[in-house]
């Protein structure tokens, strides 16, 4: 009886929550070992339990100034500055970051500032020298206005805008930028993209055609345009413009990975993959979307294995994709039913088809090019096309956004078993669809999620409980059965009508 006790004793397992502090100490020793990577990838944890954390935001932008990554870490230096003004440190390390990005006037400015703030500091003897290399440099007043310097400071500012969905201030400020500057094109390129994050498509598309009759090789400007015409269905001025792209040979690491990503983007894996892989070969340093399309061009070429291996990259920077790889679409009967889905007249099958259509790979320009040609398609599909296949939810109003967040978070939760997924997403758009038509406020996602399945699983006459689902998607049972009553009032209603 002792030793069963025993037993018992050992194999009890104690939950353990890392802190943030956890990961900041691995990537500290992995920093100071010269594993950059590795103190990127542990830095990038503690940052993601605790965002606010200033010396942790500090130390992955200095590891990121060392990869080189140098606007990624003015921009998390920024924020340290957000958090706490009084770090001076911050702006000689933005001082170091202009300097080598050649903003030698933005070096100039933070420079100066960490003098005024710490004189006596760590870094003074560093930062006065960094001055004069600056004033060596440019040989210039460096506090005089720089017109080329400008230019690339505001358009980093736009960037922020456009990142952060405030569309209408970048649309202001590039505005602003091509009146003063008319042949600045990465200006026009961006403020293409914001009209068309906000849905202003034939403002976007007219944009990017004034800006190639004036330089009809931008390649920033045809890539973009081809990704806009695939979503609007337009595969005759698609086609004309892809024999456009397959003749144009890049130089610049940037426009070989815009011009792979596009490929991949609008379903050309192999010119994708040919591109993408020639970065790859030459150490490129990738973010999360350029390994995404890596993996996903290399696995529709037949290199199964290499896609396998940049996809664990694709998880740790991004989490959430768990579950979308290409090689789930491989069971045959799961393309079946998103075929079947999309070519329903029903339109709750037809969005949960574009919904999961829209989580696969090669299934996302079937799902486009066949609802995209339905001129009488409901607005909700509207939405869902610009939302999904422009991944902005930004674009779609809050109820649509918030929808899509319940279908996301449904999904996962049943992403190892697909063939449970297309029904319940079926039954979920349904009761969504009647909560947007009858404007009921969609905010509280985990628990229109757990409401949503405890209904289908009661309509299915399936074993469950209101404490497990709550368990499951970590909401208080009282707040469940709460949205169990909203979920149900809006099935009974249309079941009356």
């Amino acid at each position: 009886m002792e030793k069963q006790n025993k037993k018992k004793q050992t194999a009890q397992v104690i939950s353990f929550q890392q802190t943030g502090e956890y990961y900041f100490y691995k990537g500290l020793r992995a920093y100071h070992h010269g594993d950059l990577l590795k103190a990127k990838k542990m830095l990038e944890r503690a940052i993601h339990v605790e965002p606010n954390e200033a010396t942790f935001l500090c130390q992955l932008s200095l590891v990121l100034t060392e990869l080189g990554d140098y606007t990624y870490s003015n921009d998390l230096l920024s924020k340290v500055l957000d958090i706490d003004s009084s770090m001076a440190e911050s702006h000689y390390f933005l001082a170091n970051n202009f300097a080598h990005l050649g903003l030698f006037q933005e070096a100039a400015k933070h420079a100066k500032k960490y003098m005024e703030l710490d004189p006596n500091g760590e870094f003074a003897d560093d930062t006065e020298e960094l001055l004069e290399l600056i004033l060596f440099e440019t040989d210039e007043d460096w506090t005089e206005p720089n017109k080329e310097e400008d230019l690339i400071v505001r358009l980093d500012e736009a960037r922020k805008l456009l990142e952060n969905g405030e569309y209408h201030p970048a649309i202001v400020l590039l505005e602003d930028l091509v009146d003063l500057y008319p042949e600045f094109w990465p200006a026009y390129n961006n403020l293409s993209l914001a009209h068309y994050y906000k849905g202003e498509v034939t403002e976007a598309i007219d944009i990017l055609e004034n800006v190639l009759q004036k330089c009809p090789g931008n390649i920033h400007a045809l890539c973009n345009l081809t990704v806009f015409l695939y979503y609007e269905g337009n595969n005759k001025a698609v086609k004309r413009l892809v024999n456009m792209l397959e003749k144009i040979h890049p130089i610049s690491m940037e426009h070989q990975y815009k011009l792979g990503a596009t490929f991949g983007l609008i379903g050309h894996y192999k010119d994708a993959y040919k591109w993408l892989k020639q970065l790859y070969k030459l150490g490129f340093f990738g973010d999360a979307t350029y390994n995404y399309w890596l993996a996903i061009s290399a696995y529709y070429n037949g290199y199964h294995d290499f896609a396998k291996s940049v996809w664990k990259k694709v998880i740790e920077e991004k989490p959430e994709k768990a579950g979308t790889e290409p090689w789930n679409e491989d069971n045959d009967a799961y393309r079946i039913t998103i075929d079947t889905l999309l070519a329903a007249t029903n339109l709750n099958e037809q969005i949960t088809g574009l919904y999961l259509a829209g989580k696969t790979g090669v299934m996302r320009k079937h799902a486009a090019n066949r609802l995209q040609s339905d001129k009488s398609k409901h607005p909700l599909v509207e939405h869902m096309l610009q939302a999904l296949f422009a991944n902005n939810q930004e674009l779609a109003q809050r109820n649509v956004s918030k929808s899509l967040e319940i279908l996301d978070t449904i999904f996962k939760e049943h992403s190892s078993n697909l063939s449970d997924s297309p029904t319940l997403l079926v039954h979920a758009t349904k009761v969504l669809m009647l909560a947007i038509e009858k404007n009921t406020p969609i905010a509280n996602v985990s628990a229109w999620a757990a409401a949503i399945e405890y209904s289908w699983q009661k309509l299915k006459d399936q074993s469950t409980t209101q404490l497990k689902i709550a368990d499951r998607y970590e909401i208080s049972t009282s707040t469940l059965q709460k949205y169990i009553k909203l979920v149900t009032s809006h099935i009974e209603q249309d079941a009356l009508q």
